[in-house]
């Protein structure tokens, strides 16, 4: 066994633990992570929805887009569910193209900060948060941590992908003229959708 796998071995067998708080005063955590995450999502102009069933997300992703947008990106392991019954047709992830909307689940969130933990895990690449006008993003509730802290020593007991991406609201600049452009480097609208 060479050194490499010595050192590997050992760092795949320590306990992960949760980081000791740097910070002299932590507030405690909310009593309902998705109501906290949903809160400060829209603190930060996103919007967002509770679903009682992923049957439910066609659905509630045709209510928020309106009659105007039809057709939209969606993940591969979101493409069995009954779109084309909510008057949707789902595309294959965009190549180079700007879609008008996506939806794609999430590997994380922060309820501290709004913020979601998106992945570069589809073969395709991060398309759904860096293509598409209107970024819709499934969030499992069992995949809300309180703290940034917690979510990461929570994915940290997993593999990582290759990058992960952390998102909180849509995206904004307040470089030119001191004047908020949101859109300016990925999603102009970003819609959270809490699932079981």
């Amino acid at each position: 066994m060479s050194a490499r796998d010595l050192i590997l071995g050992r760092l795949r067998a320590t306990q992960h633990r949760l980081p000791d708080p740097v910070a002299p005063y932590r507030p405690e955590a909310p009593a309902d992570l998705g109501a906290a995450l949903a809160a400060r999502a829209r603190a930060v102009f996103a919007t967002a929805e509770e679903i009682t069933s992923l049957d439910d997300l066609p659905a509630a992703v045709a209510r928020y887009l309106g009659p105007d947008i039809t057709t939209l990106a969606v993940a591969a392991e979101l493409r069995h569910l009954a779109w084309s019954a909510a008057g949707l047709t789902p595309a294959a992830p965009p190549g180079r193209a700007a879609m008008a909307a996506s939806v794609a689940p999430v590997v994380g969130a922060i309820a501290e900060t709004g913020t979601l933990i998106l992945t570069s895990r589809d073969p395709h690449g991060p398309w759904p948060n860096l293509l598409a006008d209107r970024h819709i993003a499934v969030v499992p509730r069992g995949l809300i941590s309180a703290t940034l802290e917690e979510a990461v020593a929570r994915l940290a007991g997993n593999r990582l992908p290759r990058s992960l991406h952390l998102a909180t609201g849509p995206s904004r600049t307040g470089d030119i003229e001191q004047t908020l452009e949101l859109g300016a480097h990925g999603a102009v609208a970003v819609h959270l959708v809490l699932t079981p």
